[in-house]
């Protein structure tokens, strides 16, 4: 059975370990300790001054998720379960939007077409794959120079408007040192590709690109002259685990078989107990962790009715305080990127800093009802999005822009 995350659930001599981590000169703001630690990267979580386990916390509505665990095999967690990413060399909670793998037969990569006169010999089940299973696909590629092509690819015909896709795929090599190519081919003859330079070990790589909306497309893993790629010798590579989403970002795995297939927005809101720290006259909010995108309005913090606390701004790379019917805060362009942001309010007002710059204030009140709180948004983050979160603290009074500007740093 896989780990699935830090902070379960919490035995006794845990307990005694973690028991001051809340109390300490970090974790307070103006001097005042947090009613709210949740310190999602070391597995430790504090209610109203008592240790606590995640799930008093935080609740989740999401699918069954494909993720990387501590040892690099991708494993799967249970549908309403919380995951975490390690793409940081530490656990984080992941929080995706939907999507839609469009890339058929994801895990059979052996039997897509080939063409090409250096196209490989493919030979299905012959490897292990990163989820442990016999079903990575060998490609014996002959040696390729000047304009030759050869590759194996899938089409993907008239996709949905999306300013971009991600193709990404995990790769290996049979001795390391090996390149390949990534490349998207289209109608308007307009083509995107990256070399891969393979280890012994697999990786997931990633290409992004715009597609023709009224035309075909396709998904090339080889080499292709025409598009600039160098020349490669003869060489043995592994393939398995193909994604077409809609977004710049490579989100957790589908698998697909004769069709593509979907995964729903993960919801996650804080329980009523820790949503109460946050629903008080006067309060303050530190976030920390990876907005991995630049979409306008993303909710990093949500709120009921489509609202939220914190989130994206119409430019997308800004990251605004909002919570209220008057204009948003801008705190600064930083999506995507990592993220620590501070956050206060209370009747005079509400403030806010983000990665250590001074904080800005004015003199909106928060009207926005905070009956729920998420982590995203109410309904999930939008399509293409994902969020990486380390820790999430809360205090019962409104900082100084000190000491706000203060807590607005990453996780340590």
């Amino acid at each position: 059975m896989p780990r699935l995350g830090p902070g379960l659930g919490l035995d006794a001599a845990t307990a005694r370990r973690r028991s001051v981590f809340f109390r300490d000169a970090a974790h307070r703001l103006d001097g005042v300790a947090p009613a709210l630690a949740a310190d999602f990267a070391r597995g430790r979580y504090a209610l109203a001054g008592a240790l606590v386990p995640l799930s008093s916390i935080i609740t989740i509505s999401s699918g069954a998720k494909r993720v990387s665990d501590a040892a690099g095999a991708l494993v799967t967690v249970p549908a309403n379960m919380p995951a975490f990413a390690r793409r940081s060399g530490r656990p984080r909670l992941l929080i995706e939007g939907p999507t839609t793998n469009l890339a058929l037969d994801s895990a059979a990569i052996h039997g897509w077409l080939a063409t090409g006169a250096h196209s490989p010999t493919r030979t299905g089940n012959v490897a292990l794959a990163p989820d442990g299973t016999m079903a990575a696909a060998r490609l014996d590629y002959p040696a390729g120079s000047g304009t030759a092509f050869g590759s194996v690819y899938r089409l993907i015909t008239s996709p949905a408007a999306s300013p971009a896709y991600a193709f990404s795929v995990w790769l290996r090599g049979a001795l390391g040192g090996e390149t390949i190519y990534l490349t998207w081919t289209k109608s308007s003859s307009v083509h995107q590709t990256i070399a891969c330079t393979l280890t012994s070990q697999w990786q997931r790589f990633v290409l992004v690109s715009t597609l023709d909306t009224s035309g075909a497309n396709y998904i090339n893993i080889g080499r292709d002259g025409r598009a600039g790629n160098a020349d490669t010798p003869a060489q043995t590579i592994y393939a398995w685990g193909a994604q077409i989403e809609a977004g710049d970002i490579a989100t957790s795995y589908v698998p697909t078989t004769a069709a593509a297939a979907s995964r729903i927005a993960d919801v996650v809101q804080l329980t009523t107990g820790a949503a109460a720290t946050l629903q008080g006259a006067a309060a303050s909010l530190a976030w920390r962790g990876r907005g991995r995108s630049a979409v306008a309005s993303q909710p990093l913090v949500g709120l009921p009715s489509g609202y939220a606390l914190l989130r994206g701004g119409t430019a997308p790379a800004e990251l605004r305080l909002d919570g209220s019917s008057a204009a948003a805060l801008s705190l600064g362009s930083v999506l995507p990127g990592e993220i620590g942001a501070a956050v206060g309010w209370d009747g005079a007002g509400r403030a806010g800093a983000v990665n250590g710059a001074a904080a800005s204030a004015d003199a909106a009140g928060l009207d926005r009802a905070r009956t729920g709180i998420f982590l995203g948004g109410a309904a999930g983050m939008p399509a293409g999005c994902a969020l990486e979160i380390d820790e999430l603290v809360a205090w019962a009074t409104r900082g100084s822009g000190a000491a706000l500007t203060g807590q607005a740093r990453g996780w340590a």
